[in-house]
């Protein structure tokens, strides 16, 4: 019974970090990917250290940039910045 509550409130404070501009939620692969862009490393790159396709790290980039409501990767990490998810 605790330990459920326990997961409940651990869920939703995850949620609540992972909100960007307050409307939808960044989903915990797309905090991952937000984490590593203030990094030096390529798109190329960035795909092969997350085990993932080039093609899909256009997709999650896409969505994480929609949901931040900007249009390039140092506004992304601007933006991040800004509301403290990174």
């Amino acid at each position: 019974m605790v330990t459920s509550w326990l997961l409940a409130q651990r869920r939703q404070s995850g949620a609540d970090v992972a909100r960007a501009g307050g409307s939808e939620p960044l989903t915990e692969r797309e905090m991952d990917i937000l984490r590593l862009l203030p990094g030096s490393l390529s798109q190329r790159q960035l795909a092969d250290s997350l085990f993932v396709t080039p093609n899909t790290l256009k997709t999650h980039l896409r969505a994480i940039y929609r949901k931040l409501g900007v249009q390039s990767r140092s506004e992304a990490v601007l933006g991040a910045r800004r509301q403290g998810l990174i």
